[in-house]
Protein backbone atom coordinates (compact mmCIF):
# COMPACT_ATOMS: atom_id res chain seq x y z
CA UNK A 1 0.00 0.00 0.00
CA UNK A 2 1.20 3.50 -0.78
CA UNK A 3 1.98 5.80 2.12
CA UNK A 4 -0.05 8.84 1.09
CA UNK A 5 -2.19 11.04 3.28
CA UNK A 6 -5.26 12.33 1.39
CA UNK A 7 -5.28 15.42 3.61
CA UNK A 8 -1.87 16.49 2.29
CA UNK A 9 -3.52 18.04 -0.76
CA UNK A 10 -5.08 20.83 1.29
CA UNK A 11 -8.17 21.38 -0.86
CA UNK A 12 -11.65 19.96 -0.81
CA UNK A 13 -11.54 16.32 -1.80
CA UNK A 14 -14.11 16.93 -4.54
CA UNK A 15 -11.39 18.77 -6.47
CA UNK A 16 -8.85 15.94 -6.38
CA UNK A 17 -8.22 14.39 -9.80
CA UNK A 18 -6.03 11.39 -10.50
CA UNK A 19 -4.32 11.60 -13.90
CA UNK A 20 -3.14 8.23 -15.20
CA UNK A 21 -0.93 9.02 -18.18
CA UNK A 22 2.44 7.78 -19.47
CA UNK A 23 3.19 10.60 -21.91
CA UNK A 24 4.86 13.52 -20.13
CA UNK A 25 3.52 16.15 -22.54
CA UNK A 26 -0.05 14.89 -22.19
CA UNK A 27 0.35 14.71 -18.41
CA UNK A 28 1.62 18.29 -18.29
CA UNK A 29 -1.24 19.55 -20.48
CA UNK A 30 -3.91 17.74 -18.46
CA UNK A 31 -2.57 18.90 -15.10
CA UNK A 32 -2.33 22.50 -16.32
CA UNK A 33 -5.96 22.50 -17.45
CA UNK A 34 -7.10 20.81 -14.25
CA UNK A 35 -5.15 23.31 -12.13
CA UNK A 36 -6.83 26.15 -14.04
CA UNK A 37 -10.17 24.60 -13.07
CA UNK A 38 -9.18 24.63 -9.40
CA UNK A 39 -8.33 20.94 -9.17
CA UNK A 40 -5.39 19.39 -7.42
CA UNK A 41 -3.78 16.47 -9.25
CA UNK A 42 -2.12 13.24 -8.31
CA UNK A 43 -0.60 11.25 -11.15
CA UNK A 44 0.91 7.93 -12.10
CA UNK A 45 1.85 6.04 -15.24
CA UNK A 46 1.31 2.61 -13.68
CA UNK A 47 -1.92 0.58 -13.76
CA UNK A 48 -1.50 -1.03 -10.33
CA UNK A 49 -0.48 2.23 -8.66
CA UNK A 50 -3.52 3.89 -10.26
CA UNK A 51 -5.79 1.39 -8.51
CA UNK A 52 -3.96 1.84 -5.18
CA UNK A 53 -4.08 5.64 -5.43
CA UNK A 54 -7.77 5.51 -6.25
CA UNK A 55 -8.48 3.36 -3.21
CA UNK A 56 -6.36 5.52 -0.92
CA UNK A 57 -7.15 9.02 -2.17
CA UNK A 58 -10.75 8.57 -3.39
CA UNK A 59 -10.41 11.23 -6.10
CA UNK A 60 -13.56 12.80 -7.49
CA UNK A 61 -12.42 12.04 -11.02
CA UNK A 62 -9.83 9.93 -12.83
CA UNK A 63 -8.45 10.94 -16.21
CA UNK A 64 -7.26 7.59 -17.56
CA UNK A 65 -5.11 6.93 -20.61
CA UNK A 66 -6.35 3.60 -21.93
CA UNK A 67 -2.96 2.55 -23.35
CA UNK A 68 -0.23 2.76 -20.73
CA UNK A 69 3.08 1.34 -21.98
CA UNK A 70 1.35 -1.77 -23.26
CA UNK A 71 -1.01 -2.06 -20.28
CA UNK A 72 -4.78 -2.06 -20.70
CA UNK A 73 -6.33 0.96 -18.97
CA UNK A 74 -9.74 -0.73 -19.03
CA UNK A 75 -8.31 -3.17 -16.48
CA UNK A 76 -8.14 -0.24 -14.03
CA UNK A 77 -11.76 0.70 -14.68
CA UNK A 78 -12.98 -2.86 -14.16
CA UNK A 79 -11.10 -3.12 -10.84
CA UNK A 80 -12.47 0.24 -9.66
CA UNK A 81 -16.05 -0.70 -10.50
CA UNK A 82 -15.78 -3.96 -8.53
CA UNK A 83 -14.58 -2.18 -5.37
CA UNK A 84 -17.42 -0.48 -3.45
CA UNK A 85 -15.00 2.17 -2.16
CA UNK A 86 -14.09 3.30 -5.70
CA UNK A 87 -17.10 2.29 -7.78
CA UNK A 88 -18.61 5.78 -7.84
CA UNK A 89 -15.46 7.64 -8.94
CA UNK A 90 -15.97 9.27 -12.34
CA UNK A 91 -13.54 7.87 -14.92
CA UNK A 92 -12.80 9.71 -18.15
CA UNK A 93 -11.09 7.51 -20.74
CA UNK A 94 -8.47 9.23 -22.88
CA UNK A 95 -7.00 7.50 -25.92
CA UNK A 96 -5.43 8.04 -29.32
CA UNK A 97 -7.06 4.87 -30.62
CA UNK A 98 -9.64 5.46 -33.32
CA UNK A 99 -10.81 1.93 -34.02
CA UNK A 100 -14.57 1.49 -34.48
CA UNK A 101 -16.28 0.40 -31.28
CA UNK A 102 -13.45 1.53 -29.00
CA UNK A 103 -15.56 4.22 -27.33
CA UNK A 104 -18.39 1.75 -26.79
CA UNK A 105 -16.02 -0.79 -25.19
CA UNK A 106 -14.69 1.87 -22.83
CA UNK A 107 -18.19 2.91 -21.75
CA UNK A 108 -19.25 -0.75 -21.39
CA UNK A 109 -16.20 -1.39 -19.17
CA UNK A 110 -17.35 1.37 -16.82
CA UNK A 111 -15.88 4.63 -18.11
CA UNK A 112 -18.16 7.61 -17.59
CA UNK A 113 -16.90 9.54 -20.60
CA UNK A 114 -14.40 9.31 -23.44
CA UNK A 115 -11.96 11.76 -25.01
CA UNK A 116 -9.98 11.07 -28.14
CA UNK A 117 -6.39 12.38 -28.32
CA UNK A 118 -5.41 14.88 -29.35
CA UNK A 119 -8.26 16.65 -27.63
CA UNK A 120 -9.01 20.35 -27.61
CA UNK A 121 -8.47 22.15 -24.32
CA UNK A 122 -12.14 23.12 -24.35
CA UNK A 123 -13.18 19.47 -24.68
CA UNK A 124 -11.26 18.41 -21.59
CA UNK A 125 -12.52 21.44 -19.67
CA UNK A 126 -16.15 20.73 -20.61
CA UNK A 127 -15.95 17.05 -19.64
CA UNK A 128 -14.25 17.80 -16.31
CA UNK A 129 -16.70 20.59 -15.48
CA UNK A 130 -19.61 18.27 -16.26
CA UNK A 131 -18.40 15.39 -14.10
CA UNK A 132 -17.26 17.55 -11.19
CA UNK A 133 -20.36 19.75 -11.42
CA UNK A 134 -18.23 22.87 -11.77
CA UNK A 135 -19.88 25.98 -13.10
CA UNK A 136 -18.52 27.40 -16.31
CA UNK A 137 -16.86 30.82 -15.96
CA UNK A 138 -19.84 32.53 -17.64
CA UNK A 139 -22.31 30.76 -15.33
CA UNK A 140 -20.23 31.68 -12.28
CA UNK A 141 -20.03 35.35 -13.29
CA UNK A 142 -23.78 35.43 -13.86
CA UNK A 143 -24.40 33.87 -10.43
CA UNK A 144 -22.01 36.35 -8.80
CA UNK A 145 -23.78 39.31 -10.42
CA UNK A 146 -27.20 38.03 -9.35
CA UNK A 147 -26.04 37.75 -5.74
CA UNK A 148 -24.92 41.40 -5.58
CA UNK A 149 -27.01 43.65 -3.31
Amino acid sequence: MLDIDPDQFGLEQKLLVLVVEDDEDNLFLATQILSYLGCVCASTNNVQIAVELSQRLKPALILLDLKLSGEDGLKVVRQLRLDPSTAAIAVIAVTAQVMPGHRERAIAAGCDDYLRKPYMLEELEAVVRQHLNLASPATQISADVESLP
